[in-house]
């Protein structure tokens, strides 16, 4: 997250000065995982010209008070300056990169110069994160405007999965949330080339796994994009996962509010045996909070009957249930396409008849055993074509 620029010290100060590159560090550089605390700069009249420069997730009186009850140190800390980080191990690291040709011994946090040096390490920094806070918000709000094309800005999924893409490098949750978006988004376009589209949904899912720990729907998505490419286990369990993460948040997004609409709306307008259940424990501890976002659905009127506990028949289908019965209806199918769709029986017919034809024609031109052999084929193709169509009337 940091990346300090060289700092000025008091010309005063008789050692080398601070090296000139910039120090990139973060919270990876630590090993540790980040997270929010204080670093702190402290002084104690027992050891006089030297500054305490350290960490703590606590306040920095708590560990004023650890540090002065150590029987090795006949008086008091005191606490000359301290300042909030949202990364404090990757601040506390950058602090002593910074202070490095002050520090008086490589495993000790201690630092033989003026208490206003190392302040000004530390308040330089607090400064470098509040404005990196600025930019990625920013940039995941410009990101997620050309994502929806909202606040005046024109849909660019391109262009939105590049700054949310950059606000998730700069540690963004959010960004890295909508940078899954996106990229699911351009992933199923069926204009892109099979490797632009295995790509751009290997992106969308380590987006997804990057803010699922902090964004619950992530996971939810991640269902989404796994049934996509049809690994049902995988897809299957991410959604079970989401479900239990929502019901038991009390105040779900509104993302993850439209999720479950959406999964319910696919399930009461396509049923089918093999998916999963849409009334699960998500649904039913937000019943009221899914029943107040209908009112923006086009179909909202019919899922908040179901959601009350109507009875709601199935709509005439123009979908493909296949793909396990996650597959998704085309956005505005043609009437030709209405007919044609789920009839395979009409190619075979056509199979059919084409054989039949060649077989007339063998039989003109004196080829016996090649119309045997089309007659027969012809014969076949018709045959499976009846017994399919039985059975499908049957079932009806």
């Amino acid at each position: 997250m940091y990346s300090p620029s060289a700092v000025r010290f008091p010309t005063a100060e008789p050692t080398a000065p601070p090296p000139a590159q910039r120090v990139l560090t973060s919270s990876s550089d630590t090993g540790r995982a980040p997270e929010r605390g204080m670093v702190y700069v402290l002084t104690n009249p027992s050891l006089p010209g030297q500054v305490k420069v350290g960490a703590t997730t606590r306040t920095g009186e708590h560990r004023r008070n650890e540090l002065s009850r150590a029987t090795g140190i006949p008086t008091e800390f005191e606490i000359a300056f301290e300042a909030a980080f949202a990364d404090v191990w990757g601040a506390e690291r950058a602090a002593h990169v910074h202070l490095a040709h002050y520090r008086v011994n490589s495993n000790r946090e201690f630092f033989r110069c003026d208490v206003a040096t190392a302040v000004q390490v530390v308040k330089h920094l607090a400064g470098l994160e509040s404005n990196d806070r600025r930019a990625v918000e920013q940039l995941k709000k410009q990101g997620v405007a050309m994502l929806f094309g909202i606040d005046g800005e024109i849909k660019d999924l391109p262009r939105s999965l590049e700054l949310l893409g950059q606000a998730s490098s700069m540690g963004s949750v959010w960004g890295s949330y909508y940078a899954g978006r996106a990229a699911h988004e351009l992933s199923r376009d069926k204009g892109k080339s099979a490797n632009a589209r295995s790509d751009l949904r290997r992106k969308a899912r380590s987006f997804y796994l990057a803010a699922q720990e902090e964004v619950s729907v992530a996971t939810g998505w991640l269902a989404l994009l796994y049934w996509d490419i049809k690994q049902w286990g995988d897809g299957n369990r991410e959604w079970d996962a989401f479900v239990a993460a929502t019901a038991a948040n009390p105040i779900p997004s509104r993302d993850a509010l439209n999720v479950l609409l959406d999964y319910a709306a696919l399930r009461l307008n396509y049923p089918s045996a093999a998916a999963l259940p849409w009334r699960t424990a998500a649904v039913l501890a937000h019943t009221a909070a899914l029943i107040a976002r209908c009112a923006d659905r086009s179909d909202g009127h019919r899922l908040a009957r179901a959601l009350r506990g109507d009875a709601v028949p199935a709509l005439p289908s123009r979908y493909h249930p296949g793909n396990n019965g996650r597959g998704r209806a085309d956005a505005s199918p043609s009437p030709a396409a209405d007919r044609m769709a789920g009839k395979p029986w009409v190619l075979r017919a056509a199979a059919t008849a084409l054989l039949l034809l060649a077989c007339c024609l063998f039989l003109a031109f004196g080829h016996i055993g090649y119309a045997l052999l089309a007659g027969l084929a012809g014969s076949f193709a018709g045959l499976r074509t009846t017994v399919k169509r039985g059975r499908r009337r049957w079932k009806r």
